[in-house]
């Protein structure tokens, strides 16, 4: 087993600092999910945090996973929402997973609308590289829809990322079908719901 240090080819144009969310690599590509650290006085706009979400490429060099210029993609909905990233194929796949226990303290009145309303999230890109991405898709279902809150080993991309299913704490299911490139929804099957 090998450890890599995880650095950023910068400096970036960026007003904060970033932390690395998450990363996913193939046999063609490395991509790093960046967000604005937590910890910096630059993450933080009227005592909130930044919800910036990022994409940059990367590649393994000299001991180290380097990454290059980020590109925006979006913003969480909040501090509680920590998000992963997957590759299948040219889809990349940026997956919300809802963990209120876990938010930071002085976040907790500040995003308690958005946690009260707060919908877990799938969304689909196509793209060979960071700079090229585009937003194909996005599935969204509400947390209180199927049983108050979601769990990180609860939600299945099929390995074509044609297929997306949600599991809640009280064993409902909600599966995407029919999937679609132009933006429309999806159609749902659920439990009895």
């Amino acid at each position: 087993m090998q450890y890599w240090q995880i650095v950023g080819a910068g400096p970036f144009k960026l007003p904060y600092e970033l932390t690395v969310a998450d990363i996913a690599l193939d046999g063609e590509r490395c991509l790093v999910l960046l967000e604005p650290s937590r910890g910096e006085a630059s993450s933080r706009v009227a005592g909130r945090l930044r919800q910036d979400l990022l994409i940059a490429d990367c590649e393994l060099k000299n001991d180290r996973l380097e990454y290059f210029e980020p590109h925006g993609i979006g913003q969480k909905q909040g501090s509680f929402i920590f998000p992963r990233l997957s590759l299948y194929g040219e889809t990349v796949v940026v997956t919300d997973f809802y963990d209120n226990s876990s938010q930071e303290e002085d976040q907790l009145e500040l995003e308690r609308v958005e946690s009260d309303r707060a919908r877990i999230c799938v969304q689909l890109f196509h793209g060979v590289s960071a700079a090229s991405l585009q937003r194909t898709n996005s599935l969204c279902a509400s947390a209180d829809r199927i049983g108050g809150g979601w769990d990180v080993e609860h939600l299945i991309v099929s390995p074509n990322a044609k297929f997306i299913a949600f599991a809640g704490r009280d064993d409902a299911l909600i599966v995407g079908r029919d999937y679609r490139k132009d933006g429309r929804g999806p159609e749902w099957l659920t439990n009895g719901e």
